[in-house]
């Protein structure tokens, strides 16, 4: 409502009460008192509000149409071949739009069916990129073959591809394959076939070609056996079915001869053996002798031995002749028929020869086939054929000799046997040889004394005196082992050197060996040349295997070699009784030694400060070198030091080393009897090497 004229708008103001910022003579305008208008108390309707309403949700639905149409992506599916179903299923919203689907971006899954085809369900991206083409190939489901052949044919086996039929029909997946058909008495069939698949049912029928021949036989007589590589395949006149090849054909009729002949049969060609007569059979003599393994002659040719069965041509006599060496021979004549067999039994007369024996001893005997035979004035008749004869005697080496007595004259056997030690004391080994060259020698002991009296000058006390029983009979060897001969077991051996003096030089002695190296050695050789090995070697030391290897000498062994060996008496000194030694006796501390060791032999001279090359100087009476002097000798021997022998071999701490060295000048070092010990190596100390006798066999 408007406002009424100012001078109607309230009560007159004192001029107190107009603004100073008015301007004199200006129009006042008066207050007036406002009053609202008040709402009226009717609002709007329902159709009102949901006018409101479908106008929001109309816009919503705009505005996501919008938003969908310009997110969204558009798709299309290709399946091939065309499929009866293809489905698209997203997660998110989706239209199908004909064969096109737009879709928000996201994961989605396709879906397609078509009969004699495997279902497809494939998961698919669909991302960013407009337009996007998904292609899918639908996969065949196998087909199945069957195969009809157009004869009957057994057990064939088929084959396409790498799949083997079980029967006629197969399920094969689709493409292309070569069939193969084998079945006897058929060619083989190749074939090259496509399999279509979508399960689909293929049939193929196969016509295989035969592999024989049909051969047909008319024989006379008639009703003969028709015989192929053995087996009868029917009668004649008849027709049979032969594989193709080469054959074995025979006719087979009693009372006649076989007809036969080799056949080709060609596949599919037929084949006719007319006019086939067989010959009558000829008649069996069977022929015995007593004794058997007699010669059979038929008309003056040779048939074989007796037992013998021979067929003969019916109709006819024939002249037999049957002999055996040392026996009288026997002639018949015999008629043969086709229609019986005919049996000869014949007893050959023995023809004797006398032979005559000259032996010795006289209490010889004569054995034949292990019979003792007695002899009549030292001779013996005996049948005229080879006879192999045994001479024996107590105590003697049997003697064989081969002879025929012959009807004519008397032949004469002469024989001296001989007797086993004879013959032992000749098959004995006087040396052998091992296969890295050193030479042993064979030592046959005697009883002995081993050790010294105590009157001997030098004796020690250790050399108690005490008889030594007959040692069984062994072989030594002639050197001691060298460093060479050492280093082919040991590659990394070293002798070493004594003040710049090297004992290492490849011809002498090997020495810093202990026992138990020596005994190592001795077992490698052993195997080294075929033998077994002398020793057992435990983690707790070794003992004698009583094998024939190679070994070290025992203490005896070595004193007897050493002392009694090729001597009338033993002597004191490897050289005799007296010191000092004579020249080139041995190598010893001599005065080249002066400053290598202690005490020298001053008026000596061997011209080795050192060990010498083994073999250096002149071989003892039994032919064994550096008995004296050079490398003092591991023996397997256990020292005890009151006695001159330990205990059983391998049960000691410390052995017993024998014989003196390059360090040695003292006359109590330089006897034979000296006895030293030890288990570890030494400078001075080496060994050689022994083996026990291998009896001859006789």
């Amino acid at each position: 409502m408007a406002a009424g004229p100012a001078t109607n708008a309230g009560p007159p103001r004192s001029p107190e009460s107009v603004s100073q910022s008015e301007p004199l003579g200006a129009e006042r305008i008066d207050e007036i008192e406002f009053n609202p208008v008040k709402a009226s108390s009717g609002g709007p309707g329902p159709r009102q509000i949901i006018f409101v309403v479908l106008g929001v949700l109309l816009t919503l639905v705009l505005l996501g149409v919008l938003w969908f149409v310009f997110t969204a992506r558009s798709v299309h599916v290709n399946v091939t071949p065309d499929a009866d179903t293809v489905e698209f299923e997203s997660s998110r919203l989706q239209f199908a739009l004909g064969e096109r689907y737009l879709t928000l971006p996201g994961e989605a899954t396709v879906r397609a069916s078509l009969p004699g085809y495997y279902p497809l369900e494939e998961r698919v991206t669909v991302d960013q990129r407009a337009n996007q083409v998904f292609d899918f190939a639908l996969q065949k489901k196998p087909g199945f073959l069957t195969i009809e052949f157009d004869r009957d044919v057994r057990a064939p086996r088929i084959e396409v591809g790498e799949t083997v039929f079980d029967g006629l029909r197969a399920e094969l997946e689709p493409g292309e394959y070569e069939l193969s058909i084998v079945a006897p008495r058929f060619a083989p069939y190749r074939q090259a076939i496509e399999i279509e698949g979508r399960e689909v049912e293929q049939t193929l029928s196969v016509s295989l070609v035969p592999d024989w021949a049909d051969v047909t036989f008319e024989s006379m007589p008639a009703g003969a056996d028709i015989v192929v590589d053995g087996e009868v395949l029917g009668t004649t006149p008849g027709t049979v079915e032969i594989l193709a090849g080469a054959h074995d054909v025979r006719l087979q009729a009693e009372g006649y001869k076989e007809w036969r002949r080799p056949l080709r049969a060609i596949a599919n060609e037929p084949q006719r053996y007319d006019g086939i007569v067989l010959e009558k059979a000829d008649g069996l003599l069977s022929i015995a002798s007593t004794p058997s393994a007699a010669s059979v002659s038929v008309d003056g040719r040779y048939r074989g031995q007796t037992p013998l069965d021979l067929r003969l041509p019916p109709s006819r006599t024939y002249s037999i002749s049957v002999s055996r060496s040392g026996f009288e021979t026997v002639t018949r004549r015999v008629a043969v028929r086709d229609d019986r067999d005919v049996a000869l039994n014949l007893s050959l007369d023995a023809r004797f020869g006398d032979v005559v024996f000259d032996l010795k001893p006289a209490s010889a005997r004569v054995f034949l086939d292990g019979v003792e035979q007695a002899l009549v004035d030292d001779t013996l008749s005996l049948t005229a054929v080879k006879q192999s004869l045994e001479i024996r005697a107590p105590g003697y080496v049997s003697q064989t000799r081969e002879i025929t007595p012959n009807p004519a004259y008397a032949q004469t056997v002469t024989a001296q046997l001989v007797t086993l030690e004879d013959a032992r004391e000749a098959a004995l080994k006087r040396t052998l040889k091992t296969g890295d060259g050193q030479t042993l020698v064979l030592m046959r002991p005697f009883p002995f004394q081993m050790g010294s009296s105590r009157r001997e000058r030098g004796r020690r006390s250790n050399e108690v005196l005490r008889e030594v029983p007959e040692l069984p009979e062994f072989y030594i060897s002639t050197l001691e082992v060298t460093n060479a001969r050492f280093k082919a077991f040991r590659a990394d051996h070293k002798s070493g050197f004594v003040y710049k003096q090297s004992l290492d030089e490849p011809d002498a002695p090997v020495v810093n060996v202990s026992v138990a190296d020596a005994i190592a050695y001795c077992n490698w050789l052993s195997k080294k040349d075929g033998l077994e090995p002398a020793y057992t070697i435990t983690k707790d030391g070794w003992q004698r295997s009583g094998n024939s290897g190679y070994r070290l000498p025992s203490e005896a062994e070595w004193a007897f070699a050493a002392r009694y060996a090729g001597r009338v008496n033993p002597t004191r000194y490897p050289w005799g009784k007296e010191m000092p030694p004579p020249p080139d006796t041995g190598n010893f501390a001599d005065r080249a030694a002066i400053g290598l060791t202690a005490l020298t032999l001053k008026k000596y001279s061997d011209g080795f400060p050192g060990t010498a090359p083994v073999g250096t100087f002149d071989e003892s009476p039994a032919g064994l070198f550096d008995i004296a002097g050079n490398a003092a000798e591991w023996t397997h021997t256990p020292y005890a030091a009151g006695v001159a022998a330990g205990g059983p071999e391998g049960s000691g701490t410390f052995y017993v080393i024998r014989g003196s060295s390059w360090m040695h000048s003292d006359l109590s070092e330089l006897r034979l009897a000296f006895r030293d010990f030890g288990d570890e190596g030494r400078p001075d100390v080496g060994f050689r090497i022994a083996r026990d006798l291998e009896e001859p066999e006789l």
